[in-house]
């Protein structure tokens, strides 16, 4: 299981992911990754069809895409965060009052 999470600027509101944190096999505890901070401000509204639209271009490894660009386009459609379960073969990403989407991985469903 991966887990994104993001930081609050100083007003309290919820910005962009800053580590993720990976649940190890076997018990053995966590890894947790530091990510690039960016200055995004997580939207009000969650808008999973911008998500889905951002998923698309990185699967197809659109001209130009980044990880840092992706962060951005979901950051801005109201994606305050994800988990990934490679076991369970999906992405669960969330809003900020508890608005989700999940994303299957390729031909799984």
């Amino acid at each position: 299981m991966l887990a994104l999470r993001h930081q609050r600027n100083r007003n309290g509101e919820p910005t962009a992911v800053t580590r993720a944190v990976a649940a190890l096999p076997d018990n053995a505890g966590t890894l947790e990754l530091q990510t690039e901070v960016t200055a995004e401000r997580v939207a009000e509204r969650f808008d999973a069809a911008a998500i889905v639209a951002a998923l698309r271009e990185a699967q197809a490894l659109v001209q130009g895409y980044t990880y840092k660009g992706f962060c951005a386009k979901v950051v801005e459609a109201g994606c305050a965060g994800y988990l990934v379960s490679l076991l369970g073969k999906r992405a669960l990403y969330y809003g900020r009052t508890g608005e989700t989407h999940t994303e299957y991985f390729p031909g799984t469903k």
